[in-house]
């Protein structure tokens, strides 16, 4: 199992998006360290508007992703208002691939 870190920037719904692609079940990735709700907050965030907007966005995929069943997510405390946010690939669901019908062939009159 294959675990990715967070770089100190905020990553891009893209980087998020090609990581669950790609990724395995069981990998992890921590998308955000800090404290989601005051970072996220336009009143309490430190972060610049632009990058405020862009962590609330990046956790509503993370939890749209969760709701769909690609990924659990996990919070780790670290220190008082200093957590990661980590998502973790579930198995993929294999969908068993069923035979076509097949198409009748014209008989010659």
């Amino acid at each position: 199992m294959r675990t990715a870190s967070a770089s100190p920037r905020l990553i891009s719904d893209n980087e998020f998006t090609a990581w669950l692609l790609r990724a395995d079940a069981g990998e992890r990735l921590t998308y955000w360290r800090g404290h989601l709700a005051i970072d996220a907050s336009p009143l309490a965030s430190q972060l610049r508007g632009e990058d405020r907007i862009h962590l609330g966005r990046l956790s509503g995929l993370a939890w749209e992703m969760a709701a769909k069943g690609w990924i659990h997510l996990l919070q780790q405390r670290h220190g008082p208002s200093d957590f990661s946010y980590v998502a973790i690939v579930r198995p993929r669901v294999q969908v068993p691939t069923r035979e076509l019908p097949r198409t009748p062939t014209k008989v010659a009159a």
